[in-house]
Parts: structure tokens; sequence; C-alpha cells
């Protein structure tokens, strides 16, 4: 993949919350959270998550949105993800692929590919050892959308 001209973001899917890194070139040019109101359906909350990426898709004048694939992972730090979690993940990751104008170029990536097996703390680690204090403030979400970005720029190593 090479790295795009012009801005673009990179996106760390989920139903409660979702993280976001934008881009220009090798800099980061903002990051943030989104969380989803904890007391609606979870369609609901993966449609509410869509729309504030696709607003800051919008005001980033991203040209690409990269976003992590859904996948099973078995056990996490929180617990089991069900099979249900990975259909509700699909369906927010669809959803916000369907929703881009189409002049926006989107690519999923599947964790394998930009991560291999590391978990989340070796991510951060290897994130915050490439990029230094640019990425003091970013929380996990934004580490992963980081290391999507390394990914993509050949840096992920």
């Amino acid at each position: 993949m090479n790295i795009p001209e012009g801005a673009y973001m990179t996106v760390d899917p989920g139903i409660a919350e979702a993280g976001w890194v934008s881009w220009r070139g090798l800099a980061i040019t903002g990051h943030g959270m989104l969380k989803s109101t904890k007391e609606y359906p979870w369609y609901i909350r993966a449609q509410e998550l869509v729309q504030g990426l696709l607003a800051v898709r919008a005001s980033t004048h991203s040209a690409m949105v990269a976003c992590e694939m859904p996948q099973h992972m078995g056990s996490t730090a929180r617990g089991r993800a069900s099979a249900q979690d990975v259909v509700h993940l699909a369906y927010m990751v669809g959803f916000l692929g369907a929703s881009l104008d189409p002049r926006v170029d989107w690519e999923l990536l599947p964790v394998p590919t930009w991560k291999g097996n590391m978990d989340k703390d070796k991510v951060e680690k290897r994130v915050r050892r490439i990029m230094g204090a640019e990425v003091a403030e970013l929380k996990r979400h934004e580490i992963d959308c980081a290391g999507m970005g390394l990914h993509i720029q050949g840096r992920f190593k």
C-alpha cells in the first residue's frame, strides 16, 4: 500500500467506542475517541459511531479511510468475544464503508496483515518507540489507529 497523497484516516472500530487518527503524509494531524450512548441498542450505537466517524472524515478532508477488519479474536483483555460481537462489529464497519462518499478510498486492514499476532501492549510499545512524543496523548484505540497508519507507511517494523 502506498502512502496516500493528502489527508487520510485510520479507524479502530467498536460498538461502545471507536478510535480514529487523521494523517497527512507521515504526520498525525488529529486523533480522537468516539463513544456511543450505552442505553441504545447495539445497531443504533453502531450508527451513532458511524455518523461521528463520517463527520471526522469530512472535517479532516480525508481522501482515504483505512479501517481494521473485524475478526473473531477469541479471548480478549475484557473477556471472551462472542460471534455475535463480531457480527455487530461487521455491521458497523460495513455501514461505515457503505456510507462513505464514493470518491473516498476505503481500505480494510486485516489484523494479521498489519499487526500479526501482537497484543495491544506490544502494539502500543512499538508505536510509542517509533513515534515517540507525537503519540504521547493517544489512548488504546488511537494507538491501534497509529499502528495501522505506520503499517500503511511501511514503518510498523
